[in-house]
């Protein structure tokens, strides 16, 4: 979030800048001008961005599929993912993520057994 403050307050400087050139339309990635970007920019320049650095071609919409995974892992909810990605139910994020659900879950079985295992061995130990 602190990253998007800065850019706004970037933006907000380029607009007083830039005067009537700049047609404040309530984006938040602009063209120069204010006007909303093309769909493809995004794209394009994450393209020349991977050759450019020798990556591999990444998809823009990896970066959703890679955000939902991670919170997933981290143990957040069906619900607030859902959320966050803009579906209207949380049945359609629960499908499109099942295997990410079901290896989350197997995750967080493999610590609850490590925990318990640990605890077991130390009090037998004693």
């Amino acid at each position: 979030m602190q990253l998007l403050r800065k850019y706004r307050a970037w933006q907000n400087e380029e607009r007083l800048r830039l005067g009537e050139y700049y047609q404040y339309q309530g984006f938040l990635f602009t063209q120069e001008n204010g006007n909303p970007m093309h769909p493809d920019s995004i794209t394009s320049w994450l393209t020349k961005f991977s050759k450019r650095h020798g990556l591999p071609h990444i998809n823009v919409h990896a970066f959703r599929h890679t955000m939902a995974s991670m919170l997933y892992f981290n143990g957040v909810d069906s619900v607030s993912i859902s959320k966050r990605l803009g579906h209207a139910q949380v049945s359609t994020t629960a499908d499109i993520y099942a295997h990410v659900i079901a290896e989350a879950d197997q995750k967080n079985a493999d610590i609850l057994a490590d925990i318990f295992l640990k605890k077991d061995a130390a009090q037998g130990a004693s």
